[in-house]
């Protein structure tokens, strides 16, 4: 078992009674948010828009900063919110995130792809249309060809959710976990779990659960919520960029064919993450021996 000297923040509760007290604000955030978006509709542009606004800051923000306040003596530091990465540990991050893509593309391509068998070919339909109504949904948010469609977007789908996912899923939900387990390795793949779970899309499960170990690993390598952030809201700006330009006429074979998913560059792109996890594990390291987290 893995203990973490680095995670500060003294609780006012046990670690159990947390983790109850923080799903039960999640629960109660969740019919809160379900309620005013139902209200809201999602029938415009507009409307999708400020729905989605809503279940970040009801869903997601809110209940984290609740349970916070309430079980956390400091916290921000809780959270490991009170302080910035190391400039080298936050490059790296980036670094990761960028040469990762190919191997990812591969990933979400074979994700995409699988098949139930005959006898469940019921619930894949019930999966695929799941899918096809969140792409339809994000493409709503974007809304138009505009620049301003693109400013718009990248604001809610890339600064807003990624502030308000890792807050909740990093931020709460791991914190939460790595002191109720004494293992930050469990809590780290149990938060990306259970990441993955809440989207509620099957033919995008691994990709995503990937996706959520690595930003775990991001706020233990650098002891600041803020790189995952980071690296979270660039990742899904990524996206939305790429799906906006979709929408002026580009191609997605042209989109990527830099970073295409044939095995050559699969292969390279697995060898040039690797390499940048192990310098994002060798300046962690460095930076905690100086520091004496």
């Amino acid at each position: 078992m893995t203990t973490i000297h680095s995670w500060h923040g003294q609780l006012r509760v046990k670690p159990a009674q947390s983790l109850i007290l923080f799903i039960c604000w999640w629960i109660l955030s969740w019919v809160l948010g379900s309620i005013l978006i139902t209200r809201i509709g999602i029938e415009t542009t507009m409307s999708v828009r400020l729905a989605t606004v809503v279940q970040d800051i009801v869903m997601f923000v809110l209940p984290t900063l609740m349970t916070m306040l309430l079980i956390a003596q400091r916290p921000m530091r809780t959270m490991n919110a009170d302080q910035a990465p190391a400039l080298s540990v936050g490059l790296f991050g980036i670094i990761t995130l960028v040469v990762s893509i190919p191997w990812m593309n591969s990933l979400v391509l074979w994700n995409e792809n699988l098949h139930f068998p005959e006898s469940l070919s019921s619930l894949e339909q019930i999966l695929r249309n799941a899918e096809n109504n969140a792409e339809i949904l994000v493409n709503t948010i974007i809304g138009g060809t505009d620049i301003s469609d693109l400013v718009i977007s990248i604001l809610i789908i890339g600064v807003l959710t990624g502030i308000s996912e890792e807050l909740f899923f990093r931020g709460g939900l791991q914190s939460i976990l790595v002191r109720s387990t004494g293992n930050i390795h469990a809590a780290i793949w149990l938060t990306a779990f259970v990441f993955s779970a809440v989207h509620m899309q099957f033919f995008g499960f691994f990709p995503r659960l990937l996706m959520g170990a690595f930003f775990g690993y991001l706020l233990y390598w650098s002891n600041s919520l803020w790189l995952p952030v980071l690296v979270h809201a660039l990742n899904n700006s990524i996206v939305v960029t790429l799906t906006w330009l979709g929408t002026r006429g580009y191609s997605e074979a042209l989109l990527f064919e830099n970073f295409g998913i044939d095995w050559q560059w699969c292969l390279a792109s697995a060898v040039l993450t690797a390499l940048s996890v192990w310098r994002l594990i060798r300046f962690s390291n460095r930076m905690k021996r100086r520091y004496k987290y």
